[in-house]
């Protein structure tokens, strides 16, 4: 007989009280799976996730796991996560090769698909707790694609629901407040108002969660760079709205930012970026990782910790027209 989400809720509750902190319990209905599309399972905080393994919080494996150096993130989208490049060829790989002579241990906080906001909820809810050194934030792609609600409107439609909002942390439960892990249950695919095809996340919002995250980072002293990797239609003297708001939060927060473009362009690989139309090839990693690496050594990082400023206040005004 099916079981209420809420009724579930409730029983896992009872069950895990007494582990106090050993960690997350998440529990996902029968046949969840067969109502997400490209084999995405829906997500109770985060809309959806790639569920590899039946895990719907499965991340790629760390790179050079054992180091003794600084931990770098490579926070994104399919992009950073670069799923179709053989292994030795992802991002998070060329990096670790790049940055060899510090001992570095890479980590690919990205999931296909994911926006600035989800990827904030990432963060919040693991990413943080890994205690990186430096953060390698990539993007924006996913942002700028159109769908019929926006990301904020589908959060807040998941934040409305009360059965996946039990948290558990060591010194027991309470109902608000920032996770260290998860009890979930009856995670479904929300819907939101929906109205004409638009971004999911638009250049202002975006530019408001760049800002807020990178504040975050200000005041955990995690250092910062940003990759604003080039699409595969993109050309030169394209203007982008998105990679603008990037470049000016980057500014705003004396956070250096990778050229790119010239990084391609050093390699000649204009119109030969991309596997499949969206994740660069093994050569643009190899140069986007290449030329990441350049700007650290120029920036004096690790001795230099790079964290971002936090003398302004949190972003606000609007972006008006890209400079």
């Amino acid at each position: 007989m099916p079981i209420d989400p809420r009724t579930l809720a409730l029983l896992t509750l009872a069950v895990g009280l007494p582990l106090g902190g050993l960690g997350a319990v998440a529990l996902q209905p029968a046949g969840a799976e067969a109502h997400a599309p490209d084999g995405w399972l829906p997500h109770p905080t985060r809309i959806h996730s790639l569920g590899e393994g039946g895990d719907p919080d499965a991340l790629p494996a760390p790179v050079n796991e054992a180091a003794e150096g600084p931990l770098v993130v490579v926070l994104g989208c399919v992009q950073a996560l670069s799923p179709t490049a053989p292994r030795a060829d992802r991002l998070d790989a060329r990096l670790a090769a790049h940055l060899a002579p510090h001992d570095v241990q890479v980590r690919t906080a990205g999931v296909k698909g994911y926006s600035i906001l989800q990827l904030a909820r990432l963060m919040e809810e693991r990413v943080w707790a890994w205690g990186p050194d430096l953060l390698v934030l990539t993007g924006p792609q996913s942002d700028r694609m159109e769908a019929p609600s926006s990301d904020a409107a589908r959060l807040a439609a998941l934040d409305a629901r009360w059965w996946p909002r039990l948290r558990l942390s060591a010194g027991g439960w309470w109902l608000l407040g920032p996770p260290t892990a998860w009890i979930t249950a009856g995670a479904d695919w929300v819907e939101a108002p929906a109205g004409p095809p638009a971004p999911r996340v638009d250049p202002e919002a975006y530019a408001r969660a760049l800002d807020a995250l990178l504040l975050e980072a200000a005041r955990r002293e995690v250092g910062a760079v940003l990759l604003p990797m080039v699409e595969p239609a993109w050309r030169p003297g394209q203007d982008d709205p998105w990679v603008d708001a990037m470049r000016r939060i980057g500014t705003r927060r004396e956070v250096a930012s990778v050229d790119a473009a010239a990084a391609l362009e050093a390699q000649g690989l204009y119109g030969h970026q991309a596997l499949d139309g969206q994740v660069p090839s093994p050569a643009a990693l190899d140069a986007y990782a290449g030329f990441t690496a350049m700007l650290l050594e120029d920036r004096g990082w690790p001795e230099a910790r790079l964290a971002p400023a936090l003398a302004a206040p949190p972003y606000a005004e609007p972006l008006g027209k890209p400079e």
